[in-house]
């Protein structure tokens, strides 16, 4: 069992992030494509919330890209806020950007036999997510997926007025340090390692539009990233 300090720094992490929403400006975004300052929040909210809540459970239900938790209370706070001022859950229901750019570059290992690819699109994102998970179940037993650090950097320098018409508009980014454990079928050993995730989210739609694996700690053996490299010829 772990013992519970390993997921202490999530809950302060939480609350800033709940802090930081509840005390939002609404100022005027800076192009009419452009969710408005407060909607962009609310839908940011919900999808860190919902990363939060649906990342450990990767092994057991895989990559959920839809908020399945009832929305709390809109019935009843309808009469009272308007239909206006909430955001339909139709709207909410996607966490991923069709448009997603994902890249796995975890370091500059040194082993030719490292894996490095990109891909892009929400069917290619999920078809990964499902593949990783089928060969980490083939490589481990007793596996779990711990969140141990979230962090929200805001970025507005990055915010385009020009883009193209449904393309992504990157802009917050979502630090997260994933911790993942298992026991090897070959060697019976427990293996250890962690992740750092960076999350960007499109700033027309609040969605995650970038997911860029930058490092992995330790090192895997061959036979992991061997897996790794399965993973990337089969969407190939």
């Amino acid at each position: 069992m772990w013992r519970a300090s390993c997921v202490r720094c999530c809950v302060p992490a939480a609350r800033v992030l709940d802090h930081r929403l509840a005390f939002a400006g609404t100022q005027a975004a800076c192009s009419s494509r452009l969710l408005p300052e407060h909607e962009y929040q609310v839908r940011l909210g919900a999808a860190i919330r919902h990363l939060r809540a649906t990342l450990p459970q990767f092994m057991q239900r895989g990559l959920v890209d839809r908020d399945e938790a009832p929305s709390a209370g809109a019935d009843t706070l309808a009469p009272y806020l308007g239909q206006s001022a909430l955001i339909s859950r139709a709207r909410l229901a996607a966490i991923y950007h069709k448009e997603i750019y994902f890249r796995f570059r975890p370091g500059e290992a040194e082993q030719h036999f490292a894996p490095a690819f990109s891909l892009r699109g929400r069917r290619m994102y999920r078809m990964s997510a499902q593949a990783l998970r089928y060969s980490l179940h083939a490589l481990f037993v007793d596996t779990d997926v711990r969140i141990e650090h979230m962090t929200l950097l805001p970025d507005r320098a990055s915010v385009v007025a020009d883009a193209a018409p449904g393309k992504p508009v990157p802009g917050d980014e979502l630090l997260t340090r994933i911790r993942f454990r298992g026991t090897s079928r070959m060697s019976g050993a427990l293996q250890d390692f962690t992740l750092l995730f960076r999350y960007r989210f499109d700033r027309n739609s609040g969605m995650v539009c970038e997911h860029h694996v930058d490092q992995m700690m330790p090192v895997p053996g061959r036979r992991v990233w061997q897996s790794l490299a399965n993973v990337r010829s089969r969407l190939a």
